[in-house]
């Protein structure tokens, strides 16, 4: 999906917490699109872990997984999350905004 979102670039695909942890951390990750439930630490406890991290600039982070959104919505929030989007409705144009909601002036 992302490779399909004009002004986008796929920069890692992982698996784990942990291997997302480490790719934030090498830098270069402007979004980061995190599963709810990653084998080993969920999703929510991720989040809360880049934002610990110092950066240069903090990602953009959105949760998701194939729940419905009020399932994940108030977690996504209070875990530091720019917010929940179910995979049925990932798409360019989600990206899109959820991009240009999190940061009006910077282009994708």
């Amino acid at each position: 999906m992302v490779e399909l979102t004009e002004g986008f670039v796929l920069a890692a695909v992982v698996g784990t917490s942990d291997a997302a942890l480490a790719a934030v951390r090498a830098g270069g990750i402007d979004m980061v699109l995190l599963d709810v439930h990653l084998p080993g630490r969920d999703g929510m406890s991720t989040v809360g872990l880049i934002r610990t991290l110092e950066l240069s600039h903090q990602p953009v982070v959105v949760l998701v997984s194939s729940y419905p959104a009020e399932a994940f919505d108030a977690a996504a929030a209070a875990c530091g999350a720019e917010g929940y989007l179910p995979k049925d409705a990932l798409s360019p144009g989600a990206l899109t905004e959820w991009w240009r909601t999190a940061r009006p002036d910077d282009r994708p």
